[in-house]
């Protein structure tokens, strides 16, 4: 089946069997929490294929500029949503943002998404959680 024509449920685990089987999964003890949260990641975004990389700037400086004054419920939502565009981002068009804006774009987005994930990972109350948010932010380049 093409995995365009596929609805979300099997999309989703279609992702997540790929990201389960692969070589880095092997190498990485990945908790299924962030495998499952990966794979939701890529059918969220699968349809829409784009976020914009100078919004992701503006809406990163927004939210350091209004971090003090952040509801902690907000801000966890816009931490989540920050490293989720930024894995994205970095993992799925990797290639066009290399060619075009070069690596140090690369680095700087990828130390944004994992410092959002490990801001999360320690404020988290449920154990299964906070050890996902911690695998996405220790391994987001390898995701």
């Amino acid at each position: 089946m093409n995995i365009i024509t596929m609805d979300e449920k099997r999309l989703r685990g279609h992702f997540y069997r790929h990201l389960e089987n692969s070589p880095e999964a092997e190498e990485y003890d990945f908790s299924p929490w962030a495998l499952f949260h990966v794979s939701d990641l890529l059918t969220k975004y699968h349809k829409s294929g784009r976020v914009d990389l100078e919004r992701l700037s503006y809406d990163y400086l927004k939210l350091l500029k209004g971090f003090e004054q952040e509801n902690p419920i907000d801000l966890g939502q816009k931490l989540h949503q920050l490293g989720d565009k930024t894995l994205f981002l970095t993992g799925f068009h990797h290639d066009m943002i290399l060619k075009k804006k070069g690596s140090a774009v690369i680095d700087f987005y990828c130390e944004i998404g994992s410092g959002a994930y490990q801001s999360l990972s320690l404020t988290m109350q449920d154990k299964q959680v906070s050890e996902g948010y911690y695998d996405l932010s220790a391994y987001f380049r390898v995701f």
